[in-house]
């Protein structure tokens, strides 16, 4: 995949529903390798129906907005194991000079996340 979804369907962030399935369909018929001979056609009608797939889903598309191209990676119930406590536990620790408590999460993602001890401002620092 090449580039932000956005950006791959031309496309601002707070697109429509509806402006998004218009750049697709647009798009899609430039670039679909029955139509379009091209070195890069085919990679790139793989790359907007990525795209499409991802942004045209409203439950998939908050949770690449919120977590960007790592969207994948994170739990799709992440909230509700967050907010039920996920069967492990929170340390809160300060850092010299951090201006605020930093939150550690202790397990409870088991296998399907691949880490103990996840920092949570570690991985939403990006944002």
């Amino acid at each position: 995949m090449a580039g932000d979804f956005y950006e791959v369907l031309g496309v601002p962030r707070a697109a429509s529903q509806d402006e998004i399935q218009q750049a697709y369909r647009k798009l899609a018929r430039k670039y679909h390798p029955d139509v379009n001979r091209g070195p890069d056609a085919e990679e790139r009608f793989k790359d907007l129906n990525e795209a499409y797939s991802v942004l045209s889903d409203p439950r998939t598309r908050a949770r690449y907005d919120r977590f960007g191209e790592d969207f994948r990676k994170i739990p799709e119930d992440f909230d509700e194991r967050v907010a039920a406590g996920a069967g492990g536990g929170y340390r809160t620790r300060r850092t010299a000079g951090a201006g605020g408590p930093r939150v550690r999460y202790a397990g409870g993602f088991g296998d399907d996340f691949g880490a103990e001890g996840i920092d949570i401002e570690d991985l939403f620092g990006s944002m």
